[in-house]
């Protein structure tokens, strides 16, 4: 099963809390891991745990630590094994064939069905349980999750409100006062040529005797 996971810690961060883990020792609750690093970000971790009574399965998980856009990006590979609805599916084909094999005659074959059956049981099963187990501690360990964080950057300043200045208040235009206009005497007009222009009558002188 390939994963990826997402951690805000850097490689060398990384590395060493997978070392640190490495060293603690295990209990019963927490099994304790095996495994490897590398300075160029390689990893491995590995648990084995038992399955049917003593007998045990160890898996392996293999990753690579990189650094990516402000985070760390972990790859990696590990064996899923089966549910135990798909594992309960294999035992059941695989009885069905020895019973086809019980039919035929063929008792050997048919006895060797059987340990086949318990070791594929043990590896798939083994390595559900442990699959599980070492991405969890690989999670804890790292502080990683399955989505990237969020990254935060920061926001350019919003340009300043502009200050809106009022306009200067402009002189008020001087009125432009109009002198009055002297006004002109009212001359008479000559009378036009041909009008006729009465003549005062003749006073009649008296003489004396």
């Amino acid at each position: 099963m390939h994963f990826i996971l997402y951690t805000e810690k850097t490689v060398s961060e990384s590395l060493r809390s997978i070392t640190e883990r490495l060293q603690t020792k295990g209990t019963a609750s927490r099994p304790g891991l095996d495994g490897w690093i590398d300075k160029s970000g390689m990893f491995s971790i590995s648990v084995s745990a038992p399955v049917i009574g003593n007998i045990p399965r160890r898996t392996n998980l293999r990753g690579k630590l990189e650094r990516e856009n402000g985070y760390t990006l972990v790859r990696g590979d590990v064996p899923s094994g089966a549910t135990p609805a798909g594992i309960g599916a294999m035992l059941g084909g695989m009885g069905l064939v020895a019973l086809i094999l019980l039919n035929s005659g063929n008792s050997l074959l048919a006895m060797a069905v059987v340990p086949i059956a318990v070791i594929l049981f043990v590896i798939m099963r083994g390595d559900d349980k442990n699959s599980e187990y070492l991405l969890d501690e690989l999670m804890k360990m790292l502080r990683a999750k399955e989505t990237p964080p969020k990254v935060t950057t920061k926001r350019a300043s919003a340009p300043a409100a502009a200050v809106r200045v009022p306009a200067k208040p402009t002189a008020a235009k001087t009125s432009t006062t109009v002198k009055p206009t002297a006004s002109k005497p009212a001359t008479s007009k000559a009378p036009k040529s041909g009008a006729s222009v009465s003549k005062p009558a003749a006073v009649p002188v008296s003489r004396q005797p």
